[in-house]
Protein backbone atom coordinates (compact mmCIF):
# COMPACT_ATOMS: atom_id res chain seq x y z
CA UNK A 1 0.00 0.00 0.00
CA UNK A 2 2.63 2.27 0.81
CA UNK A 3 4.80 1.56 -2.17
CA UNK A 4 1.75 2.52 -4.43
CA UNK A 5 0.96 5.89 -2.85
CA UNK A 6 4.93 6.85 -2.87
CA UNK A 7 5.29 5.85 -6.74
CA UNK A 8 2.55 8.43 -7.69
CA UNK A 9 4.47 11.81 -5.95
CA UNK A 10 7.20 10.53 -6.97
CA UNK A 11 6.51 10.86 -10.41
CA UNK A 12 4.75 13.92 -10.23
CA UNK A 13 7.97 15.35 -9.22
CA UNK A 14 9.82 14.36 -12.18
CA UNK A 15 7.70 15.29 -14.54
CA UNK A 16 8.31 19.23 -14.71
CA UNK A 17 11.81 18.30 -15.04
CA UNK A 18 11.41 15.54 -17.68
CA UNK A 19 9.05 18.62 -19.70
CA UNK A 20 12.10 21.13 -19.06
CA UNK A 21 15.18 18.70 -20.53
CA UNK A 22 15.77 18.94 -24.12
CA UNK A 23 14.66 16.31 -26.15
CA UNK A 24 16.46 15.79 -29.57
CA UNK A 25 16.71 13.28 -32.69
CA UNK A 26 19.44 11.16 -32.59
CA UNK A 27 21.61 13.19 -35.39
CA UNK A 28 21.94 11.65 -38.98
CA UNK A 29 25.63 10.38 -40.04
CA UNK A 30 28.36 12.51 -40.46
CA UNK A 31 28.05 12.45 -44.29
CA UNK A 32 24.53 13.21 -44.11
CA UNK A 33 24.83 16.29 -41.89
CA UNK A 34 27.80 17.95 -43.88
CA UNK A 35 24.99 17.98 -46.56
CA UNK A 36 22.34 19.30 -44.33
CA UNK A 37 24.57 22.36 -42.65
CA UNK A 38 25.95 25.64 -43.97
CA UNK A 39 28.86 25.46 -42.50
CA UNK A 40 31.02 22.14 -40.81
CA UNK A 41 34.21 23.04 -38.96
CA UNK A 42 36.96 22.29 -36.74
CA UNK A 43 37.70 25.28 -34.64
CA UNK A 44 39.30 26.70 -30.70
CA UNK A 45 36.89 28.54 -28.94
CA UNK A 46 38.63 32.20 -27.94
CA UNK A 47 35.84 34.32 -26.46
CA UNK A 48 32.12 33.80 -25.31
CA UNK A 49 29.52 36.44 -25.44
CA UNK A 50 26.70 36.27 -23.53
CA UNK A 51 23.24 38.00 -23.50
CA UNK A 52 20.99 37.11 -21.21
CA UNK A 53 18.27 39.01 -22.60
CA UNK A 54 17.90 37.24 -25.40
CA UNK A 55 18.95 33.91 -24.22
CA UNK A 56 21.98 33.23 -26.56
CA UNK A 57 25.68 32.82 -26.01
CA UNK A 58 27.73 33.14 -29.38
CA UNK A 59 31.25 31.60 -29.47
CA UNK A 60 33.79 32.51 -31.47
CA UNK A 61 36.39 30.09 -33.01
CA UNK A 62 39.52 30.18 -34.44
CA UNK A 63 39.16 27.39 -37.21
CA UNK A 64 41.84 25.40 -38.31
CA UNK A 65 40.07 24.03 -40.92
CA UNK A 66 36.83 23.58 -43.23
CA UNK A 67 34.90 21.21 -44.43
CA UNK A 68 31.80 23.25 -45.78
CA UNK A 69 30.95 27.09 -46.33
CA UNK A 70 33.23 29.90 -47.42
CA UNK A 71 34.78 30.54 -43.73
CA UNK A 72 38.22 32.29 -43.25
CA UNK A 73 40.35 31.66 -39.88
CA UNK A 74 37.65 33.39 -37.88
CA UNK A 75 33.58 32.63 -37.29
CA UNK A 76 31.32 33.23 -35.13
CA UNK A 77 28.37 30.61 -33.97
CA UNK A 78 25.68 31.25 -32.01
CA UNK A 79 23.16 28.78 -29.86
CA UNK A 80 20.72 29.20 -27.39
CA UNK A 81 22.05 30.17 -23.55
CA UNK A 82 19.81 27.55 -21.71
CA UNK A 83 20.87 24.43 -21.49
CA UNK A 84 17.45 22.66 -21.17
CA UNK A 85 16.62 24.30 -24.94
CA UNK A 86 19.23 22.36 -26.24
CA UNK A 87 21.43 24.97 -25.87
CA UNK A 88 25.48 24.08 -26.80
CA UNK A 89 27.86 24.57 -23.60
CA UNK A 90 30.56 25.73 -25.27
CA UNK A 91 34.24 26.18 -23.34
CA UNK A 92 36.72 29.06 -23.85
CA UNK A 93 40.11 27.18 -25.15
CA UNK A 94 38.26 23.87 -26.02
CA UNK A 95 38.49 22.38 -29.80
CA UNK A 96 35.17 21.65 -31.77
CA UNK A 97 33.85 19.80 -35.18
CA UNK A 98 30.87 22.11 -35.38
CA UNK A 99 28.04 21.44 -37.74
CA UNK A 100 26.64 25.01 -37.98
CA UNK A 101 23.00 26.03 -39.78
CA UNK A 102 22.01 29.65 -41.02
CA UNK A 103 23.50 32.11 -43.12
CA UNK A 104 26.85 32.67 -43.75
CA UNK A 105 27.34 35.88 -41.11
CA UNK A 106 24.86 34.35 -38.67
CA UNK A 107 25.64 30.85 -38.03
CA UNK A 108 23.78 28.77 -35.19
CA UNK A 109 24.14 25.32 -34.12
CA UNK A 110 22.47 23.36 -31.03
CA UNK A 111 23.12 20.06 -28.74
CA UNK A 112 20.84 18.28 -31.12
CA UNK A 113 23.49 18.12 -34.32
CA UNK A 114 26.59 16.45 -34.51
CA UNK A 115 28.33 19.15 -32.78
CA UNK A 116 31.12 17.81 -30.52
CA UNK A 117 34.21 18.06 -28.60
CA UNK A 118 37.16 16.98 -31.07
CA UNK A 119 38.58 14.93 -28.77
CA UNK A 120 34.74 12.93 -29.10
CA UNK A 121 34.64 13.49 -32.78
CA UNK A 122 36.64 10.25 -34.09
CA UNK A 123 34.08 8.94 -36.17
CA UNK A 124 33.32 12.59 -37.54
CA UNK A 125 36.96 12.96 -38.22
CA UNK A 126 37.53 9.46 -40.63
CA UNK A 127 34.03 10.26 -42.06
CA UNK A 128 34.82 13.80 -43.01
CA UNK A 129 38.23 13.27 -44.02
CA UNK A 130 41.12 15.72 -43.99
CA UNK A 131 39.22 19.11 -44.93
CA UNK A 132 40.80 22.44 -46.35
CA UNK A 133 42.47 25.16 -44.41
CA UNK A 134 40.92 28.28 -44.45
CA UNK A 135 42.05 31.77 -46.35
CA UNK A 136 43.54 34.21 -43.47
CA UNK A 137 40.82 36.45 -41.72
CA UNK A 138 41.04 40.27 -42.53
CA UNK A 139 42.53 42.35 -39.86
CA UNK A 140 40.55 43.94 -37.29
CA UNK A 141 39.71 47.60 -37.34
CA UNK A 142 42.01 49.07 -35.19
CA UNK A 143 40.54 50.91 -31.61
CA UNK A 144 41.01 54.50 -32.05
CA UNK A 145 42.45 55.43 -28.58
CA UNK A 146 40.59 58.33 -27.08
CA UNK A 147 42.97 61.58 -26.95
CA UNK A 148 42.91 62.54 -23.19
CA UNK A 149 40.55 65.29 -22.32
CA UNK A 150 42.78 68.38 -21.61
CA UNK A 151 42.53 69.24 -17.86
CA UNK A 152 41.03 72.67 -17.10
CA UNK A 153 42.64 75.45 -15.82
CA UNK A 154 40.92 76.63 -12.43
CA UNK A 155 39.61 80.29 -12.87
CA UNK A 156 41.25 82.77 -10.51
CA UNK A 157 39.06 83.92 -7.93
CA UNK A 158 37.76 87.21 -8.66
CA UNK A 159 39.34 90.14 -6.25
CA UNK A 160 36.42 92.59 -4.99
CA UNK A 161 36.95 95.67 -6.57
CA UNK A 162 37.30 98.59 -3.64
CA UNK A 163 34.06 100.97 -2.84
CA UNK A 164 34.37 104.30 -4.79
CA UNK A 165 34.47 107.24 -2.45
CA UNK A 166 31.55 109.55 -2.91
CA UNK A 167 32.93 112.31 -5.00
CA UNK A 168 31.69 115.64 -3.28
CA UNK A 169 29.25 117.89 -4.51
CA UNK A 170 31.24 121.01 -6.10
CA UNK A 171 31.28 124.10 -4.54
CA UNK A 172 29.26 126.59 -6.18
CA UNK A 173 31.35 129.53 -8.56
CA UNK A 174 30.99 132.67 -6.69
CA UNK A 175 30.06 135.38 -9.16
CA UNK A 176 32.63 137.83 -9.81
CA UNK A 177 31.33 141.74 -8.00
CA UNK A 178 32.69 144.47 -10.02
CA UNK A 179 34.50 146.57 -7.91
CA UNK A 180 33.07 150.16 -6.98
CA UNK A 181 33.97 153.58 -8.67
CA UNK A 182 32.78 152.48 -12.55
CA UNK A 183 34.58 148.73 -12.55
CA UNK A 184 37.88 149.77 -12.51
CA UNK A 185 40.47 150.14 -9.08
CA UNK A 186 42.15 153.48 -8.28
CA UNK A 187 45.58 153.58 -9.48
CA UNK A 188 48.47 153.90 -7.03
CA UNK A 189 50.59 155.55 -9.86
CA UNK A 190 47.73 158.73 -10.34
CA UNK A 191 48.84 161.75 -9.35
CA UNK A 192 46.93 162.59 -6.03
CA UNK A 193 43.88 165.07 -6.21
CA UNK A 194 43.09 163.94 -10.48
CA UNK A 195 40.66 161.28 -10.31
CA UNK A 196 41.01 158.58 -13.09
CA UNK A 197 40.53 154.88 -12.92
CA UNK A 198 43.82 152.22 -13.76
CA UNK A 199 43.67 148.68 -14.58
CA UNK A 200 47.14 146.69 -12.41
CA UNK A 201 48.69 150.36 -12.20
CA UNK A 202 47.68 151.42 -15.74
CA UNK A 203 45.78 154.27 -17.06
CA UNK A 204 42.66 153.36 -18.56
CA UNK A 205 41.10 154.61 -21.76
CA UNK A 206 38.71 156.73 -20.33
CA UNK A 207 41.12 158.34 -17.82
CA UNK A 208 42.98 159.15 -21.17
CA UNK A 209 40.23 160.82 -22.77
CA UNK A 210 39.01 162.91 -20.19
CA UNK A 211 42.85 163.97 -19.95
CA UNK A 212 42.52 165.31 -23.53
CA UNK A 213 39.59 166.69 -23.25
CA UNK A 214 40.51 169.24 -20.18
CA UNK A 215 43.04 169.61 -22.17
CA UNK A 216 41.60 170.88 -25.50
CA UNK A 217 39.21 173.16 -22.99
CA UNK A 218 42.10 174.72 -21.32
CA UNK A 219 43.49 175.76 -24.42
CA UNK A 220 40.55 177.35 -25.69
CA UNK A 221 40.04 179.24 -22.29
CA UNK A 222 43.93 180.50 -22.67
CA UNK A 223 42.95 181.80 -26.28
CA UNK A 224 40.26 183.99 -25.73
Amino acid sequence: MIVWLVLPLLGAWLLPTRAEACSCVAPPAPKVALERSTAVFEGKVVALERKPELHRLTARFEVSRVWKGELTTRAEVSTIDVGSMCGYGFEVGSSYVVYAAGEATGLSTSACTRTKVSADAKDDLTALGVGTVPAPAPPEAAVVAVAPVTAVVPVAAVVPVAAVAPVAPASPVTADVPPSGGGCTVATDIPPGKPGCAVGGEASPLWLLWLGLLGVRRRRIRGR
